[in-house]
């Protein structure tokens, strides 16, 4: 850490590392601005680097202290659960001037469940209510996301990307989720719901809400992923008329 310059910031690429939670204990180190400088890392990537919540826990103390210029923490694929996410939650709500950069979290491929993802949706930025406002984008792929979880996650203000890919949400997570789609979406230009195992029936009445035009047309919504849920003729129909009443998706 002496040896790097403290007005050059780093990315971190260590993905697929031993590191485990001992690693991390030291790493945190690089998160924590100290002495009015920013941070040492401006990203971290940790995919699939075995640190588990005891580790996930000691990157999270970092924010205790000021974190300028750290933006982009990816630990997907690392035996993370509710414990440490909801250490998270806590620190996003209680440390909120210590994090005034972070705009991407990655989450992914970790078993957390929807009470732990609830949690840590409800120390993020939502209508009228205060909570972290820095982090746009949101991975939550095969995180055991339930349909809690998914449509918590839509009513948060901040977000601009959000994957829900693969979290079993089905047509019944679907059915709930599009009622806050009606007309598109405020904020987000980019949501993942493929992989959810959704009836084309579901699907359709999806699309149906986002395809409504409302006035003022409000909607940044500009990608929505569907891949593995039922797709037939009648979502097909849906899609070609989509490009008429909605060209910018």
């Amino acid at each position: 850490v002496e040896n790097v310059p403290r007005f050059k910031q780093i990315e971190l690429h260590a993905s697929s590392n031993p590191i485990g939670p001992e690693g991390c204990t030291h790493l945190k180190a690089l998160i924590s601005s100290q002495s009015g400088y920013k941070s040492i890392v401006k990203k971290m990537s940790l995919k699939k680097c075995s640190i588990g919540d005891e580790g996930f826990a000691s990157l999270v103390e970092s924010f205790r202290k000021p974190c300028d210029a750290f933006s982009s923490l990816d630990v997907s694929d690392n035996c993370i659960g509710e414990k440490s996410i909801l250490a998270l939650a806590d620190a996003l709500k209680e440390n909120q001037s210590n994090i005034k950069s972070l705009t991407s979290l990655n989450l992914a491929n970790n078993s957390i469940g929807d009470d732990g993802l609830v949690a840590l949706v409800g120390s993020l930025n939502q209508k009228d209510e205060e909570g972290n406002s820095t982090i746009e984008i949101l991975d939550l792929s095969s995180t055991k996301a339930g349909i809690k979880a998914a449509v918590e996650v839509l009513k948060c203000s901040s977000l601009r990307s959000v994957r829900l890919f693969n979290n079993n949400l089905g047509s019944e997570g679907f059915e709930a989720l599009a009622p806050l789609l009606i007309g598109g979406h405020q904020t987000l230009d980019h949501l993942d719901l493929g992989g959810n195992r959704a009836k084309e029936s579901a699907v359709v009445s999806l699309l149906k809400a986002v395809m409504i035009k409302q006035e003022p047309d409000n909607s940044m919504l500009r990608t929505i992923e569907l891949g593995g849920n039922e797709v037939g003729e009648e979502v097909e129909k849906l899609l070609k008329e989509m490009k008429s009443i909605r060209p910018e998706l």
